[in-house]
């Protein structure tokens, strides 16, 4: 029995992927598919828990299942990321045509990065008061534990890290590690990073124009 609802809830979720999809090939604006998505699926959601419970096993099964559809956009997301911000801040660096328009990108692109930093921090920080949340009580589960092992251990790092050895931790070492993801400071070292080639694409572009124009075009 257990097995038919969860068929039959997959098939329901199935009805709704495409019914997204259809709003996609009818030309929807994408930020009122996301809405759709994103509320559809709340309820969705709350009427499985609320039929079946939150621990129940149709309810762990049906979210394996769908965990390979939400799970699995998210890791393309991280998947792009790097190359994302790579790409578009050096294609910036190519459309700027004088000397004088770097210092706009450049307080543009660092206006955004803090901004976006900022916004996360405060959310985290507005969830923490609202809910009332202590770490404790997020040892319950082995994901859970080893996310805090991790920031006890990032904590211990950079515990006694004066502002300068911050600075220079951004600095890149390895650019493959970087566009990895593997440090915490990846993001802010691609953007050095990229930084870095858009001002090397101005400068052979002063000297040698044939060359940048044919990594502009690669690009």
């Amino acid at each position: 029995m257990d097995n038919f609802v969860i068929v039959a809830l997959l098939l329901v979720f199935s009805l709704i992927l495409f019914a997204l999809y259809r709003m996609s090939t009818k030309h929807v604006k994408f930020t009122t598919r996301v809405f759709t998505a994103l509320i559809v699926g709340l309820v969705f959601g709350i009427v499985i828990q609320l039929i079946f419970g939150a621990d129940s096993q149709t309810t762990t099964t049906f979210i394996d299942w769908t965990n390979i559809v939400g799970s699995g956009y998210v890791s393309f997301l991280r998947m792009l990321i790097m190359p994302l911000i790579f790409v578009s801040i050096v294609g910036a660096f190519t459309k700027i045509e004088q000397t004088k328009d770097l210092g706009k990108i450049s307080g543009s692109v660092l206006f955004t990065l803090l901004a976006t930093t900022a916004i996360a921090a405060f959310i985290g920080w507005a969830f923490v008061l609202i809910f009332n949340l202590d770490g404790a009580q997020f040892t319950e589960g082995a994901a859970e534990t080893a996310r805090i092992q991790s920031l006890a251990d990032r904590q211990t790092q950079v515990e006694g890290l004066t502002i300068p050895g911050q600075i220079l931790s951004f600095i890149p070492q390895n650019i493959f590690q970087d566009f990895a993801g593997l440090r915490d400071t990846s993001t802010i070292s691609v953007v050095i990073i990229s930084s870095l080639t858009g001002l090397a694409y101005m400068g052979i572009k002063r000297k040698e124009p044939e060359h940048a124009a044919a990594f502009k075009k690669g690009l």
